[in-house]
C-alpha cells in the first residue's frame, strides 16, 4: 500500500519494481538459455543427419554423409537422452508462448523416440541404411549443378561403409525373415538400379551427368552386394517386425498427446469401415445400379479415366486450378498473395520408388523455391499395360479428392502458410506424420462438405480414400500388436477396402516396415475433425479461422498443436 505521505519513499513501489526486475531477469535469462539449447540441438541434428539438413535447404552439410556404425547409433542414443533430461529441465512458466510450444514439441519428439528406443530398428532391418542422401541434394533444383554432383559424388563414395555397416549391425535373432525376403532384397535391388539408371535425371550438363553416372555405376555394386546378403540372411534370420502395443502407445500417447492407444486406434478404424461401406453402398446404387461397390468404382475407374499420360497432366493441372480457385471463392484458407503450386511429371527418380502422387514441399531455408505436385507418370520404359493400370488408378473416382490431398488445400496449401508464418527453426525440423498427412485427409473430407465434388462419382471417390485409410489403422494397429499376419492383412485390404491384391500386398509390406505410419492419416484427420468442432463450437471463430490457426502454428503433434491454438 502506498504511504500517505508524499515525501516518503514508497518502498512497496521500489519492491515490486526491483521484484518485477528480478522476474524479467530470470524470464530474459530464461529465454535465452532455451534459445541456445535449442540451437544447440540443431547443430547436432545437422551433424548427425547430413542429408536431412540438405533437403531443408542448408547448404553446409552438402558433402557430409550420416555414420552408420554401431557405434554412431550408441552415440546418438546417448545424445538423445541427454537432450531429453536437458529440455525437461526448463520451466515452462518464464517462456514466451512461441517457446513454450517449442519446448513441448521437443518433449514430445525425444520422450517417443526414448520410449521406443529399445526396438532397435538399425539391428533389425537394413530400411535405416537405404537412404544415401544423393536425393536431397537435387529435390529442390536450389543448387548449381556443379556443387550438386560434387556434394553427391562424395555422398555416393560412402555407400560402400555404410553396406559393411549394415552387414555389422543387424541380428539375425531381430531381422524378421519374411520382410529380409519380400522387402529388403528388393529394395537393395532397387537401390542398386536407381545408381545405375537414375542419377541421370538429375543433371542437364552432359559432363556432369557423366561423372555422376560413373560414381552410380561404381557404387550400384554395394547394393547388388546388400540385396544377395539380405537374401542369405532371409534363410537365418527368426526375428520379427511387430512393435508392440506399448511402443505404438508410446507413439500415440507421448509423441502425439492423444488420450488414446493403439486398440482404440483400430476400434475407430473398423467403425470407419462399417459407416463408409453403407454410405458407399447407397452411392454405388445411384451410380451403378449396384451396391457392390468395389465393383462399380472399377467399371468407372476403366471407363472414366485419362487416356495418356499427357491426358492425366492436363486433368491434374485443371482440376488444381479448380481447387485453388475453390478454397479462395469459399473462403477455406486464406492462401498468401502469390503462391503457386506446381504440377509437374513426377520426377525420374521418384517413378519405381513412388507410383502415386506425392508432393514434395519447398525448402525452408536458404534461397526460395517452389512447392511441387508430382503427378503418377510411369517409367519411361513401362508397358501400355502398366499405362493403363497407372490411369486406372487416376480415374475420375480419383483425381479430386488426391488433388485436394496433395495440392489445395491439402499439403501445398499447408506449405504455402507456413512459408509465412515465420515458424522457429525446430518447427521446421520437428514434424509429425498425424499432423501432416491427417491434415491432407481432413482437406479431402472438408472440400467435399463445402460442395467440391461436384458429382457422385466424385464423392464416391474421396470416401473410397477414406476407407482405404481406415483399413489402415485396422491393418498397421493388428500387424503391429501381433494380431495378424502380413497374409491376413493383405486379404483384408483386398476384402474390405477393395484394393488389388498386388497393391495390397506392397501396400503391407510397408506397414510392417513402418509402424505407426500407415495410421496415422485417418487418425490424424479425425482428430482434426475434434478439433474444429471444438474451435467453432467454443466460439473461438469460423471454420477458416481454425485452419488457419492450425497450419500456422507449423507440423506440430495434434496434440501440441491443441495447447499452441488454445484448444487445451
Amino acid at each position: 500500500m502506498a504511504s500517505d505521505n508524499p515525501a516518503a519513499p514508497d518502498h512497496s513501489a521500489t519492491a515490486a519494481t526491483t521484484a518485477a526486475a528480478a522476474a524479467g531477469d530470470i524470464s530474459t535469462g530464461a529465454r535465452a538459455a532455451f534459445d541456445a539449447a535449442v540451437d544447440d540441438y540443431l547443430h547436432q541434428v545437422y551433424d548427425e543427419d547430413p542429408a536431412e539438413a540438405s533437403f531443408l535447404g542448408l547448404t553446409e552439410y552438402d558433402h557430409q554423409a550420416k555414420e552408420l556404425t554401431a557405434a554412431a547409433f550408441a552415440r546418438r542414443e546417448r545424445a538423445l537422452l541427454g537432450w531429453l533430461d536437458r529440455f525437461e529441465s526448463f520451466d515452462l512458466a518464464p517462456l514466451s508462448h512461441d517457446q513454450q510450444v517449442d519446448l513441448n514439441l521437443l518433449k514430445a519428439s525425444l520422450g517417443s523416440r526414448v520410449a521406443t528406443r529399445d526396438f532397435e530398428g538399425w539391428r533389425r532391418s537394413i530400411a535405416p541404411y537405404l537412404g544415401n542422401g544423393v536425393f536431397e541434394l537435387f529435390a529442390h533444383g536450389n543448387r548449381p549443378e556443379e556443387e550438386a554432383v560434387a556434394a553427391a559424388i562424395d555422398r555416393i563414395g560412402a555407400i560402400g561403409d555404410s553396406v559393411a555397416a549394415t552387414k555389422a549391425n543387424i541380428d539375425p535373432e531381430l531381422a524378421d525373415p519374411t520382410m529380409c525376403r519380400e522387402w529388403g532384397v528388393r529394395n537393395a535391388a532397387a537401390q542398386a538400379s536407381f545408381l545405375r539408371q537414375g542419377l541421370g535425371s538429375f543433371v542437364a550438363d552432359d559432363k556432369l551427368r557423366a561423372r555422376l553416372e560413373t560414381a552410380g555405376a561404381g557404387a550400384a555394386v554395394h547394393y547388388d552386394d546388400l540385396a544377395q546378403w539380405v537374401g542369405e540372411l532371409a534363410d537365418r534370420a527368426t526375428g520379427s517386425f511387430v512393435f508392440g502395443e506399448a511402443r505404438y502407445d508410446a507413439v500415440l500417447r507421448i509423441g502425439e498427446g492423444f488420450d488414446f492407444g493403439a486398440q482404440d486406434v483400430r476400434r475407430m478404424g473398423h467403425e470407419e469401415i462399417a459407416r463408409l461401406d453403407a454410405e458407399m453402398s447407397t452411392l454405388a446404387n445411384r451410380i451403378g445400379g449396384s451396391t457392390d461397390w468395389h465393383a462399380v468404382m472399377a467399371k468407372v475407374s476403366e471407363t472414366k479415366r485419362p487416356q495418356s499420360m499427357d491426358d492425366m497432366l492436363r486433368i491434374y493441372r485443371d482440376e488444381t486450378h479448380r481447387a485453388q480457385e475453390f478454397v479462395r471463392a469459399q473462403g477455406i484458407l486464406k492462401l498468401p498473395a502469390g503462391e503457386s503450386c506446381k504440377v509437374e511429371p513426377s520426377p525420374l527418380f521418384y517413378r519405381a520408388a513412388i507410383p502415386v502422387a506425392s508432393y514434395y514441399p519447398p525448402a525452408f531455408f536458404g534461397p526460395p523455391t517452389a512447392g511441387q505436385f508430382n503427378v503418377p507418370f510411369t517409367l519411361d520404359t513401362a508397358t501400355d499395360e502398366e499405362q493403363v493400370d497407372r490411369l486406372r488408378s487416376n480415374s475420375f473416382l480419383e483425381i479430386p479428392a488426391i488433388t485436394a490431398h496433395e495440392a489445395y488445400p491439402g499439403h501445398h496449401g499447408h506449405f504455402a502458410i507456413l512459408a509465412t508464418a515465420g515458424l522457429s527453426p525446430i518447427r521446421a525440423v520437428l514434424g509429425s506424420t498425424y499432423m501432416i498427412e491427417g491434415w491432407g485427409l481432413y482437406a479431402e473430407q472438408m472440400m467435399g462438405e463445402f460442395g467440391f465434388y461436384e458429382t457422385d462419382v466424385g464423392r464416391l471417390g474421396q470416401m473410397g480414400t477414406r476407407i482405404f485409410r481406415a483399413g489402415r489403422m485396422v491393418v498397421d494397429t493388428s500387424l503391429h500388436l501381433g494380431e495378424m499376419t502380413p497374409e491376413e492383412a493383405v486379404t483384408f485390404m483386398v476384402e474390405r477396402v477393395g484394393l488389388p491384391e498386388a497393391t495390397a500386398r506392397g501396400e503391407v509390406l510397408r506397414y510392417c516396415m513402418r509402424p505407426t505410419q500407415a495410421s496415422a492419416y485417418l487418425t490424424g484427420a479425425m482428430e482434426i475433425e475434434r478439433m474444429a468442432a471444438r474451435w467453432v463450437e467454443g466460439g473461438r471463430g469460423t471454420l477458416p479461422d481454425f485452419h488457419l490457426a492450425l497450419l500456422s502454428s507449423g507440423m506440430l503433434p495434434l496434440g501440441v498443436a491443441a495447447q499452441a491454438i488454445g484448444l487445451s
